[in-house]
Formats: structure tokens, C-alpha cells, sequence
């Protein structure tokens, strides 16, 4: 006897079967058919709801999910504010060049076994394949879009961006400052190719000290102009005349600066007030470090900071204390007879050393050791046109000398 069997049943083994067909015999038909999983959540947080306090929370889940679709496996995470930039990096160029197995083929909405002839169903599989390309470019677009709102969020982003940075303006400040440095040591090595282009002691004085104002006072492009000329020039005349044409430039710089600018200065100006005891202090170096020493008016400036009783204003620099200077030579403010009358101008006679007594000075200095109590008075002595104070004056000068000059040659 035979039984008839149920269409419900008949339906449901055919059901199975394509079910197998589908999902068990053809990897690119299950991989058809996972790529439009209905349970997928394609969503990605909108840039807006971002930020550094729940950047971890909220987007480490979607790359999670994501990580499904990579052909590379294992997929790196997107970690940790601690994360070291390394793991940072590489995640960012895994997920920036990520490449998906994701295809939708199995969206197709044209059967091609459906057409009455080989035309036909090359028509319908055209129309497929542009369907699919069209739908693969924008699930490529969504991934980019969320890779991108990853790396615009990241604090660490950020850190590194900001540490990258810093690094740069260290390195051009670096170089700036190498680079001035390397201008000034051509400055005054010319001048003291030269002799300073003076024919006298007390000339050789002022061009020196004129030297160590113009490399405090001119940029770097403007020192490598300067040097360049004297390099050029034929005559003492025509060094002297460029120098005395950059000295004039910079000072027409200065006077030409913008309203906004200009005020600015000026405001800096009134605030860095001089209280007698810094004035006090400034004769007293002016006349220790006479014209001549090197990098004399940051040597004053750094003694003045120092002894200073007050010092809740703003310390004094190089340029405040030439100001200074100047201002208190104008005022023709009568110092002690021990002090220059006029602040780096020329120098009393006592301070002006020929040859012979140059050389009196160094013999004595090797003769009489630092540990006579009566050290300077011997040497005074020996040297026999100097003062005291003027042969420790004069050691000090020579020992500030011969440090700058080891300091430019390392």
C-alpha cells in the first residue's frame, strides 16, 4: 500500500536541500549569503557623539564587529589611551588599507537562469555585476568613513600630532640658533683677522664692543649679508662704511615697526622699570667688565639678575641693559671716578694696555701663585705702570676671552 506523502514535508526537503546547497557545498555562495547577515548592525556613531571622554567606549565595539569582514587575520584592536604609538600606527594602517570578503551577490534581483537564451542572460549578469560593484564601493566608503572619524577623534592622535610638533619647533629653533651662532663666530672672526679694522688701542676697543652689539642686534640673514660684503670689500673705508649702514638699517627696522606692534613694544617697555639699586648695579658691572670683554652686555645683565635685591620683576636682558646704558650716559648722571663716565664708550687711560705691559702682566701672573695672599700687589708691582684693580680687571677681561673663544670653537 502506498502512502501519500505531505506537500508540506515535500517543500520543506526541498527547502533543505538548497539550504545545502547554498551554505554547504560552495564557500563563495556561504560567503554570498553571511555577507547580507539581516542580524549585522552597519550603523557607525556620528561624529558628534565622539569625544575624547567616550572615544574607547563607543567605537571599540564597532570595530569589533567590523574585523568580521577583514581577509587579514587576526585583526589588531584599537587598544588603549596608554597604547604605545607602535600599536597606534599599526592599527590605523591596517584599518586604512583593510581590505573585505564582503560581496552581495546574493542581493542579486536578476535570475540569469531565468533568460530564454546566452544574450539575454549575459544582459542580466551585467546588471548584477554593476549592482554589486555599486553596493561594494559603498560598504568600502562606510568602512573609510568609520577609520576616518577614528583617527580625526583619537586622543592619541592628538598627542602624537602635538608631540611631532614640538619636536619640529625644537629642531627649527635649534637650527636658527646653530645657525646665528655660526654667523656671529664668522662675524668676529673677521674682525679679528683684521684686528678689528682699528689702527689704535682705543679704536680696536670701540669696534670691538660695536662687534658684540651688532651680533646681539641683527638677524641671521642680515649678519650672513654683513659678512658677506666685508668679505668683498677692498678697503678699511668700506668695512667700516657697511658695518656703520647695517647699524643704521636696524635702527630704521626698529623705528618702522606696525601700530599694533609698536604699541606692544611699548607696553613692554613701561613695564621694565630700573630701580636704583639695579642702576647702582649696572655702573658697578659696567666698570668690572669694561669694553672689549666678550659678550659684555650679557655678562652685565646675568651679574645684575643675579645681585639684584628685588626680584619679582622680570629679569634684565642684553638689550634692556645697552637701552640703559645709553639712557644713563644722556642723562650725563656724574658716577664715581672709579666708573667710565661714559658707559661703553672710550676707557680711562689705566684700562688701555700696550704690548710690553700686556706681557709684564702675563709673566707675573705665572710667577706669583693664586694662593699669595699678596698675589696682585706683586704683579701691580712687576707690571709697574697699573694699578691694582686695573691688573685684576684686566686678568678678568683675559679670562672671559679666552672661555668665549673655547666655547665657539666647541
Amino acid at each position: 500500500m502506498l502512502f501519500a506523502i505531505p506537500s508540506v514535508c515535500i517543500a520543506r526537503v526541498f527547502n533543505y536541500l538548497k539550504a545545502y546547497e547554498q551554505l554547504g557545498l560552495s564557500e563563495a555562495k556561504r560567503q554570498a549569503y553571511d555577507s547580507v547577515d539581516h542580524k549585522f548592525n552597519d550603523a557607525i556613531p556620528s561624529e558628534k557623539s565622539i569625544n575624547k571622554d567616550n572615544f574607547f567606549v563607543e567605537l571599540a565595539p564597532v570595530f569589533e564587529r567590523n574585523a568580521r569582514w577583514s581577509t587579514r587575520q587576526p585583526v589588531p584592536s584599537l587598544g588603549k589611551v596608554d597604547s604605545s604609538r607602535t600599536d597606534v600606527e599599526a592599527f590605523y594602517n591596517f584599518w586604512f588599507d583593510f581590505s573585505s570578503w564582503r560581496e552581495f551577490s546574493y542581493l542579486d534581483e536578476e535570475d540569469k537562469e531565468r533568460g530564454e537564451d546566452r544574450y539575454e542572460r549575459r544582459e542580466l549578469e551585467k546588471i548584477n555585476k554593476a549592482e554589486r560593484e555599486r553596493r561594494r564601493k559603498e560598504e568600502a566608503k562606510r568602512i573609510r568613513r568609520l577609520v576616518e572619524l577614528a583617527y580625526s577623534k583619537d586622543p592619541r592622535i592628538a598627542k602624537f600630532k602635538k608631540e611631532d610638533q614640538e619636536e619640529r619647533e625644537r629642531k627649527e629653533k635649534e637650527a636658527a640658533k646653530k645657525a646665528a651662532a655660526a654667523q656671529r663666530r664668522r662675524f668676529k672672526k673677521l674682525a679679528e683677522a683684521a684686528d678689528h679694522w682699528s689702527e689704535t688701542a682705543a679704536q680696536k676697543l670701540a669696534e670691538m664692543e660695536r662687534v658684540e652689539r651688532l651680533c646681539i642686534s641683527l638677524s641671521v640673514d642680515e649678519m650672513a649679508s654683513l659678512c658677506d660684503v666685508i668679505e668683498k670689500a677692498i678697503s678699511r673705508e668700506d668695512i667700516l662704511e657697511a658695518i656703520s649702514k647695517a647699524e643704521a638699517s636696524k635702527r630704521n627696522g626698529t623705528a618702522k615697526v606696525d601700530s599694533k606692534g609698536g604699541e606692544k613694544i611699548k607696553e613692554v617697555e613701561k613695564s621694565t622699570t630700573w630701580t636704583s639699586d639695579e642702576i647702582q648695579l649696572l655702573v658697578k658691572a659696567s666698570n668690572t667688565y669694561p669694553a672689549g670683554t666678550v659678550d659684555r652686555w650679557v655678562i652685565i645683565a646675568e651679574y645684575i639678575n643675579e645681585h639684584r635685591k628685588d626680584k619679582s620683576t622680570p629679569p634684565k636682558n642684553e638689550k634692556q641693559v645697552i637701552r640703559q646704558c645709553k639712557a644713563v650716559q644722556s642723562m650725563n648722571v656724574k658716577l664715581p671716578a672709579t666708573t667710565q663716565n661714559q658707559l661703553g664708550a672710550s676707557l680711562p687711560d689705566e684700562d688701555t694696555w700696550t704690548i710690553t705691559e700686556q706681557k709684564l702682566l702675563e709673566q707675573a701672573i705665572k710667577t706669583y701663585p693664586a694662593s699669595d695672599a699678596e698675589r696682585w700687589d706683586k704683579i701691580s708691582t712687576a707690571v709697574g705702570t697699573k694699578s691694582k684693580k686695573a691688573c685684576i680687571r684686566r686678568f678678568k677681561y683675559l679670562v672671559q676671552m679666552v672661555k668665549s673663544k673655547k666655547e665657539e670653537g666647541s
